[in-house]
């Protein structure tokens, strides 16, 4: 019982420091322990670049709109007898 309690408050620690962006892989053994900090540890970098892969397509995502936006209010402010002479020319 007083290794459940010890391990959960391990455990707790662990994901305090995930949350808060502080964890560290501390045990480095091949106890159950070890095991989960590392999976922890590899949890996290996973997250966290799936994070980064989401903010660039954000990224991209808002550029294309912004193209887009651009090229339709340019098209809308000419009057349809200036646009034809661009055509022409």
């Amino acid at each position: 019982m007083i290794l459940d309690k010890k391990l959960f408050r391990k455990l707790d620690e662990m994901l305090d420091e995930a949350i808060a962006g502080t964890f560290q892989v501390k045990t480095y053994d091949e106890s159950q322990l070890s095991k989960i900090e590392a999976k922890m540890m590899r949890f996290l970098e996973l997250s966290r670049l799936k994070q980064e892969q989401i903010e660039s397509e954000r990224g991209r995502v808002r550029s294309l709109i912004g193209d887009i936006s651009y090229q339709k209010a340019s098209s809308c402010l000419s009057p349809p007898a200036v646009s034809a002479r661009r055509w022409a020319e």
